[in-house]
């Protein structure tokens, strides 16, 4: 008897390698090699289906202990065409559909999550940009309001020195008052900064506003008047010792300035061309001409002194208050304006 080595058994029990019967599909060789040690098998043997239990495993080659007693007997993996108890389904199906279904479902919710990665990165990105155009718009919003919180350039007013504050009107012409803030809850109308408690302030009383001290500059300053509203006229200066009632400068002899002798009011021409008409005090005869546009003159201080009057030609000096109308480019100087040439 010749004993084969590994096993230490007779040759006689070695069973040589069969073929798989073409009516049972052995399972795959991938799922064969999962086989180990005491697994319930059924394998060829000469074409008919034996079943057994697994004693021992080599290599490609496994020990079965027939399960009707007919002894050991060796077969390759090849040969398994069954994995388990009699009546169970064959390893090669069921781990065939569970593999798949398992990578269908890890595909799907790979899949799955995937989509949710985009959506959620798409979510981001639009949500990044909202908040840069939010960012944006706010900041454009700031410097609008830090723009209209400086005073805008005088035009209507002509002039911001504070001497002319007492003849601002609101913009429903009425003349504006100073005032103490009663309190810290009142606001400019013009830039909407709340005013502290006692600071100075403009108010219109028939319109209900008020106007800080910065904003009040540039208002439109009215035409002045005298006391009894009697209206200016136009004098020639008797002496050297008049002097403007509004800017306190001394008029030399011989000059024009606008005064009421009833109320000895005297203004220079400097002062009085500050301003526009309101309704029938101290307008007179010197309403405001208009330019060939039609599109009204407005006031404005000369830059430089290379300006002239289109009228008399006269230079301007730097500071001045001319009326000009910029569409037109047209410039005439107070006098002309006053005397309505």
């Amino acid at each position: 008897t010749i004993l084969c080595k590994p096993c230490a058994t007779s040759e006689a029990n070695v069973q040589p390698p069969m073929l798989p019967s073409p009516d049972l599909t052995p399972v795959s060789l991938s799922e064969a090699e999962k086989v180990k040690e005491g697994d319930f098998v059924t394998v060829l043997i000469k074409e008919d289906p034996v079943l057994g239990k697994v004693v021992k495993r080599m290599g490609l080659r496994i020990r079965v202990e027939r399960d009707d007693g007919g002894g050991l007997i060796w077969s390759e993996l090849k040969q398994v065409t069954h994995v388990g108890a009699v009546g169970e389904d064959p390893i090669s199906d069921k781990d065939k559909k569970k593999a798949e279904k398992e990578e269908k479902e890890r595909l799907k919710k790979e899949e799955k999550e995937r989509i949710q990665r985009e959506k959620e990165e798409a979510a981001e990105k639009v949500k990044a940009e909202k908040e840069e155009k939010e960012r944006l718009k706010e900041e454009a919003e700031n410097n609008v309001t830090e723009k209209k919180k400086e005073p805008p350039m005088n035009t209507d007013s002509v002039s911001g020195d504070s001497k002319f504050d007492d003849r601002r009107l609101c913009p429903n012409g009425h003349t504006l008052k100073s005032y103490a803030s009663p309190n810290d809850k009142m606001s400019c109308k013009a830039c909407s900064r709340t005013l502290s408690k006692g600071e100075r302030m403009f108010g219109c009383k028939p319109c209900k506003t008020c106007f800080c001290d910065t904003c009040i500059k540039t208002l439109v300053i009215a035409k002045p008047n005298c006391d009894g509203q009697h209206g200016l006229k136009i004098y020639n200066t008797p002496n050297n010792k008049m002097s403007c009632g509004i800017c306190k400068t001394i008029q030399p002899q011989g000059i024009e300035f606008y005064g009421c002798k009833p109320c000895k009011t005297t203004i220079c021409v400097s002062c009085y061309s500050v301003g526009e008409s309101k309704g029938g005090g101290g307008g007179g005869k010197n309403d405001v001409k208009n330019c060939i546009g039609k599109h009204g003159l407005k006031t404005y201080q000369t830059p430089n002194d290379s300006m002239s009057c289109d009228t008399c030609k006269a230079l301007l000096v730097k500071g001045d208050s001319f009326y000009g109308c910029k569409p037109c480019k047209m410039r005439v100087c107070g006098n002309c304006y006053k005397n309505n040439v």
